[in-house]
């Protein structure tokens, strides 16, 4: 890992998609901050560092979900990337229509690809 190595945070609640999900982005030289499994412990995590991008689920550990953090990470300009079982349809709600939305399972080639459009533009990515 570089020292200009981006943070990337996880916000997941299933333990193994989690664990696995920062195992490819530190084998593609991403620091990863987490894995949450709640917004409790995500909202903790960005107050202490801000990340330079996020992954994250909907449902959560605590009955929450990843929408709210979406919402708090899109005012503080982190980009994000929901990877979820749940339909885009979701998002619409939130007015968080047009972010990419990854369907578990995803293929660990689409989050890296995703990893690398965040760190290079400092918004959520839009649907590709």
């Amino acid at each position: 890992m570089t020292a200009t190595a981006r943070t990337i945070l996880i916000v997941e609640n299933e333990y193994m998609i989690a664990w696995e999900l920062a195992e490819h982005l530190e084998e593609n030289g991403y620091r990863v901050m987490g894995p949450c499994a709640s917004l409790s412990q995500a909202e903790a995590a960005i107050k202490v560092r801000r990340p330079d991008a996020a992954i994250l689920d909907i449902g959560l550990n605590d009955g929450r979900t990843g929408l709210v953090l979406a919402l708090k990470l899109r005012k503080r300009g982190v980009p994000f990337v929901f990877v979820t079982g749940f339909d885009a349809a979701i998002l619409e709600p939130a007015d968080l229509k047009g972010v990419a939305l990854l369907r578990k399972p995803v293929e660990p080639r689409a989050v890296i690809a995703h990893a690398r459009r965040m760190c290079a533009v400092k918004e959520p990515c839009l649907h590709m």
